[in-house]
């Protein structure tokens, strides 16, 4: 009744590395011998399967590897990476939009006092500087609705930017609570839309559901990822 014990090498549990990493994984059902193993790589638009080996390209991800033995027990690992790439580019924006606003917003927008009517203001300067692993910059966020909702991030992870899309992860604190949230980012350059999430302090944000939520088409300003 033992399941196939699930090895993987690289990359490590919510580990964030340059481009060059390779997916390592193994299993031993060493009790009634292996039946299968096999790995699916969701990095947030697709899932598809990938071999040990596999290098995958900059994006935010999670990889579920699954074994099987021949007493029909089955082992499940998941495991959630970031693949970035320092010389992709950087990102900067400015302007506002309207949380929580119909068709503008996904759904599942809350804020503190959310109306679907109040703006929010940002402005932003993301980039990676050569030979630091972390990024540097700027966000500000200032939602104008009853309650007032503002913060400054300038402590960031990650930075991952894939052709028209940047995301991007950092710590800050917010505006009369107490405690260091975490707080990731998804702009989108050409079509100008934002998306904030924010979780609690002490959550993960792979693992644990969003405090926070703020997302929209740009009513005015622009983002724009630029080349390096």
């Amino acid at each position: 009744a033992t399941a196939p014990v699930i090895n993987i090498t690289s990359p490590a549990e919510f580990g964030v590395d340059p481009v060059g990493v390779v997916v390592n994984f193994s299993a031993n059902g060493a009790i009634s011998g292996l039946v299968s193993l096999s790995a699916m790589l969701d990095d947030g638009i697709s899932v598809y399967p990938v071999s040990s080996g596999f290098e995958p390209g900059p994006g935010v991800y999670k990889l579920t590897v699954t074994a099987s033995d021949v007493a029909g027990n089955v082992g499940t690992v998941v495991r959630p990476f970031v693949v970035y790439d320092p010389t992709a580019g950087f990102v900067t924006g400015g302007g506002w939009f309207i949380p929580g606003k119909g068709n503008n917003s996904d759904p599942g927008d809350t804020l503190p006092g959310l109306d679907g009517q109040s703006k929010t203001n940002f402005g932003f300067n993301i980039k990676y500087k050569k030979n630091d692993p972390s990024p540097q910059g700027q966000f500000q966020f200032n939602y104008h609705g009853d309650d007032g909702f503002k913060f400054h991030v300038s402590d960031f992870q990650w930075l991952v930017v894939t052709g028209s899309v940047a995301q991007f992860q950092g710590t800050t604190t917010i505006d009369g609570m107490s405690g260091v949230f975490t707080v990731r980012f998804e702009v989108r350059d050409g079509t100008d839309r934002m998306k904030v999430h924010i979780w609690a302090p002490g959550d993960n944000a792979d693992l644990d559901s969003t405090l926070y939520k703020a997302t929209g088409n740009l009513g005015g300003g622009q983002i724009k990822i630029h080349a390096k």
